[in-house]
């Protein structure tokens, strides 16, 4: 799973798209392989109320809903205009990336 946000990783050291960078080095492994003639994807990932603020890099986690996933997580936000519209950018990260 590929995380779309800096608010949306629920892992350490998970893949990402969400900066130049990320877009620059997908870039690179998938024409590394369809050099050889093989297909690669990623699964867009936000991990919503599936995280917290120390994984999160420091942001609370923000999800459609304001309900809690068990007794481990955090109360996520609704998430905002300017969030689900980095969303969508990551996407469009996706495609630059020829993916």
């Amino acid at each position: 799973m590929t995380v779309i946000s800096p608010k949306g990783y629920s892992f350490v050291y998970s893949p990402a798209i969400h900066s130049d960078a990320h877009v620059q080095g997908w870039k690179k492994l998938v024409d590394a392989v369809h050099a050889k003639s093989a297909v690669i994807y990623l699964h867009l990932w936000h991990v919503e109320r599936g995280t917290g603020v120390g994984l999160a890099n420091g942001h609370p986690p923000g999800a459609a809903l304001n309900h809690v996933i068990g007794t481990s997580f955090e109360v996520p936000h609704a998430l905002t205009v300017d969030e689900i519209e980095n969303h969508v950018k990551a996407a469009q990260n996706a495609d630059e990336s020829r993916i």
